[in-house]
């Protein structure tokens, strides 16, 4: 690697999607004297409880002897340092916020070896559950590897190679690392840990559709921290129902079976994540077809009814009450989106100002049509994802990278005839969802929608009740609308 004086060694800008990484730097420079240096970096990574130690092992390498190192290194934010040693004792050095500058001791040499120790104090906690996110330094295109110790449920380095051990996890990547560590819970499951009043024994029993659909099996634990409505929305967006960024976070429901699939789409994404590390972008629409389709997969299990995609209302009644299930869009939405010759779809994100409805639709919509002949057909398609190098920033590349593992269009029930889009997605919303074996554990080989109640009287009469009562509605909302523009 060339080595002028002054030169700062930039780090790689890792991004993942949900999990936020902010890139540390190692600055070093000689003085006298341009030549070819390198650095590897070892992080010894310590977990006990509240307490979180590093021990950081630089192997200083120039290609001639030279007196001293001059080094301005970025630990993680909250940290202390402890100590800063080289082969002949203490080294000086200067703190400025996060930024450690030191001077090694003199000694002239082609290897130098310099150790920092500090704490680090930076942990979120959440009912009982710890998150932590260390930024570790490392010098481009040199190595840097992290031991943690001992095993915990969830560590998760992106775009490093990555070892699960009996008793630690190792990582080793090039330049500066992001680690993902999360723990703790009084109640423990095969797949799971948390600390919140959860029956994790039905989450369990529908957590192989994962690994089914996807053909991957993932070496972590999921935490899982179940919030009241109220503290859920001070921190994340009222239209979602849970997150996922390292811990999965759901939202709190009278309805257990919905805090169940909540837990499952965000177990997708915690899926998705080992496959998708090279995607620094933003788009998300494989992301979260795939976490829709298999929790539309979980529902159905659940005996839950949905929505339609692109589809109609579902209607029911009793004696006293009329049940409507409004559709995720309809098919006149789908061919306008078609006839306007529309694409915001291949950027879209449901951070996104395009339709956020849309879009969740669309995504499990292509993933439906993709899987409808061949159940197992997206194991092939992650098997190639794992297998891009390369990091993306590109929205087009990683648009063209998607649909070359996919083989094919990313247009869903395409048509300039409405007649043939309202065919398509009855087909798609109808269709038996095919649940490929994994692992030795298959749930059963299809699964369909739940039949609907049966209607309580005459089907007709509460059929129209429901849409005298949409006018209603309407009305009433115009007149709203007029009473406050005329004031």
């Amino acid at each position: 690697m060339p080595f002028n004086q002054n030169c700062l060694l930039k780090p790689k800008d890792e991004k993942t999607k949900r999990i936020l990484i902010t890139p540390v730097f190692v600055l070093a420079y000689l003085l006298l004297i341009s030549q070819a240096v390198s650095a590897e970096v070892i992080h010894s990574i310590y977990v006990k409880n509240d307490t979180i130690l590093i021990n950081s092992i630089l192997i200083l390498r120039s290609e001639n002897p030279i007196d001293y190192w001059n080094l301005s290194i970025s630990l993680p934010p909250k940290s202390t340092l402890l100590n800063a040693t080289d082969e002949l004792g203490k080294v000086d050095y200067s703190l400025k916020g996060n930024l450690v500058e030191i001077k090694t001791n003199a000694k002239k040499s082609k290897v130098r070896i310099l150790n920092i120790s500090y704490e680090f104090y930076g942990m979120d906690k959440s009912q009982g559950l710890t998150y932590a996110q260390l930024n570790l330094f490392g010098f481009v295109n040199d190595t840097t590897y992290a031991q943690i110790y001992p095993k915990i449920p969830y560590v998760f380095a992106p775009n490093a190679d990555t070892e699960y051990l009996n008793n630690e996890t190792k990582a080793k990547t090039l330049g500066p690392m992001n680690v993902i560590l999360a723990y703790g819970g009084n109640k423990e499951s095969e797949h799971y840990f948390t600390n919140s009043d959860i029956n994790l024994s039905e989450v369990e029993k529908i957590y192989p559709v994962i690994e089914g659909v996807t053909g991957l099996k993932v070496p972590v634990k999921f935490g899982v921290s179940v919030l009241p409505e109220k503290e859920y929305l001070e921190d994340y967006k009222d239209w979602s129902a849970g997150t996922f960024n390292g811990l999965i976070f759901a939202k709190e429901s009278k309805n257990d079976n919905e805090v169940t699939a909540t837990i499952i789409h965000e177990t997708v994404h915690g899926f998705n994540q080992f496959a998708l590390g090279w995607d620094m972008t933003n788009i998300s629409w494989f992301d979260e077809g795939t976490a829709s389709y298999i929790t539309s997969i979980a529902n159905r299990i659940l005996g839950e009814h949905q929505p339609e995609l692109f589809g109609g209302n579902k209607v029911w009644s009793d004696k006293t009450m009329v049940y409507s299930l409004r559709p995720k869009k309809t098919p006149e939405d789908l061919w306008e989106y078609y006839a306007n010759n529309q694409e915001f779809m291949n950027y879209w994100s449901p951070q996104s100002d395009y339709d956020r409805e849309f879009g969740y639709a669309y995504s499990e919509l292509f993933i439906r049509d993709y899987v409808k002949i061949n159940g197992s057909a997206l194991q092939k398609v992650y098997q190639n994802l794992l297998l891009i190098n390369q990091t993306v920033y590109d929205k087009d590349k990683e648009n063209k990278l998607f649909l070359d593992a996919l083989g094919k269009n990313f247009t869903p029930c395409y048509s300039t005839s409405i007649a043939e889009i309202k065919n398509c997605t009855n087909t798609l919303n109808k269709m038996s969802f095919q649940i490929p074996a994994s692992n030795g554990k298959e749930l059963g080989q299809f699964v369909n929608d739940p039949e609907m109640p049966k209607t309580e009287g005459n089907y007709y009469e509460a059929y129209f009740k429901e849409i005298f009562q949409n006018i209603i509605d309407n009305l009433w909302q115009m007149y709203l609308f007029f009473a406050g523009f005329f004031g």
